[in-house]
C-alpha cells in the first residue's frame, strides 16, 4: 500500500512539473505576441511620424509651425498627418481654434497669422475649382458674390474675416446676417450666411461662414446600388496620392453622383475615377470629385460627384438607373 502511494506521489509530481513547464511556455509566447504587437505599433507610430516630418520640410513649415500643428492634431483629437494633408480635416481644426474651443500654445492675436501662414505653405488656400468649398476661408480675393440684385466682390481673405466689395453701395448693420450667393466655378452654387462685423460706404468686413450650403445643380434618379467598384484616384489637392487605384462597393447611385464604401480615406477635393459595371453595362472611368468622407469602421463612406461627364455619358447613366428602378419594380410587382 505504501509502495501506491509512493507512486501516485511520483506520478502527480511528474504532472505538476509538466504543467508549470507548459504555462511557462505559454507566457513566453503571449510575452512574444506583446512584444510583436507592441514592435509593429512603434514602427507604425515612428513611420507616421516620418511622414509628417517629410511633408512639413515639402510645404517649409517651421520647426514652431509643426509644433503648432502637432499640438492643433492633439487638441482636435485627429492625427498630424491628417491636419496636414485633408483640406476637410484642417478646416474643421482650425475653425476650433480660431472659436477658442480648442487651446493652443499661441495667443490669440497671433494664431490667425501663423494659421494663415500654414495655409499657404499647404496650399490649401488655392484649391482647385472642382473642390468643394468647405469654409469662406478658402476663398481668394476676386471671388465674385452675389446678395440679392447687388453684385459683390471678395477684396481680402484672412482667417478671422472676409472683406466685400459692393456695387452699387449697401447700407448694412453691423450685427446682421448678410445672405450670399456665390458660383463656384462649375462645381456648384453655394449659400453663404455671413455676420457683418463691419460696414463702411461700399464695403463691409464679414465673420467667415464655416458651412457654406452647397446647392445641388441637378436633381437625378437615385437608386441603392450593391456593387462592386474601382476607384482611380487623379489628383489630390496640394499633396502626392498615397495611392491610386483601390476596389470598393457602391451603395447608391444617379447620373449625377454615387456613394460608396471605400478602404482607402480620401478627403474632399480629391479627383477620382469610377469604374462598375450596372444592369450588365460597363461604365469605365467615370471622373469625379469626393465631396464628403466619413468614417465606417475601418472603412470610408464617400459622397462623390460626377463633374466632367458628357452629357452622352450621363444621359447612358441615367438610363442603365431607369432600367434598374423598372426591373426591381416589376419583380416587386410580380
Amino acid at each position: 500500500m505504501d509502495e501506491f502511494f509512493r507512486s501516485m506521489n511520483q506520478a502527480f509530481a511528474r504532472n505538476r512539473e509538466a504543467s508549470a513547464s507548459f504555462e511557462w511556455v505559454l507566457l513566453g509566447l503571449l510575452v512574444g505576441i506583446a512584444a510583436f504587437v507592441a514592435l509593429g505599433r512603434l514602427r507604425r507610430w515612428r513611420g507616421a511620424a516620418l511622414e509628417v516630418d517629410a511633408v512639413a520640410r515639402e510645404r517649409g513649415l517651421s520647426d514652431g509651425e509643426l509644433a503648432l500643428m502637432r499640438a492643433l492634431a492633439r487638441a482636435a483629437a485627429v492625427s498630424p498627418r491628417e491636419l496636414l494633408t485633408h483640406p476637410d480635416v484642417f478646416e474643421h481644426a482650425t475653425a476650433k481654434a480660431l472659436s477658442g474651443s480648442v487651446s493652443l500654445p499661441v495667443s490669440s492675436a497671433s494664431l490667425p497669422l501663423v494659421l494663415r501662414r500654414v495655409r499657404q505653405a499647404l496650399h490649401f488656400d488655392r484649391l482647385p475649382a472642382h473642390s468643394p468649398l468647405l469654409t469662406t476661408r478658402e476663398l481668394s480675393p476676386g471671388t465674385a458674390l452675389d446678395h440679392g440684385e447687388h453684385q459683390a466682390q471678395v477684396v481680402e481673405v484672412d482667417e478671422t474675416c472676409l472683406r466685400v466689395r459692393f456695387r452699387p453701395p449697401l447700407e448694412l448693420s453691423v450685427g446682421a446676417t448678410l445672405n450670399l450667393t456665390l458660383r463656384h466655378a462649375r462645381e456648384a452654387t453655394y449659400e453663404l450666411r455671413c455676420v457683418v462685423r463691419q460696414a463702411h460706404s461700399t464695403t463691409a468686413e464679414l465673420a467667415h461662414d464655416e458651412a457654406p450650403r452647397r446647392v445641388q445643380l441637378r436633381d437625378y434618379a437615385r437608386v441603392e446600388v450593391t456593387a462592386p467598384v474601382t476607384l482611380s484616384a487623379l489628383s489630390w489637392p496640394g499633396h502626392a496620392l498615397e495611392s491610386r487605384q483601390a476596389k470598393g462597393a457602391l451603395r447608391d447611385l444617379s447620373a449625377g453622383g454615387a456613394q460608396l464604401v471605400s478602404p482607402t480615406s480620401l478627403p474632399a477635393g480629391v479627383r477620382l475615377a469610377l469604374t462598375f459595371t450596372l444592369s450588365g453595362e460597363l461604365f469605365s472611368a467615370l471622373e469625379g470629385v469626393v465631396l464628403s468622407s466619413s468614417a465606417e469602421g475601418e472603412a470610408a463612406l464617400l459622397r462623390v460627384e460626377f463633374t466632367t461627364l458628357t452629357n452622352t455619358a450621363r444621359e447612358r447613366l441615367a438610363q442603365a438607373v431607369t432600367r434598374l428602378q423598372l426591373e426591381r419594380a416589376r419583380a416587386k410587382s410580380s
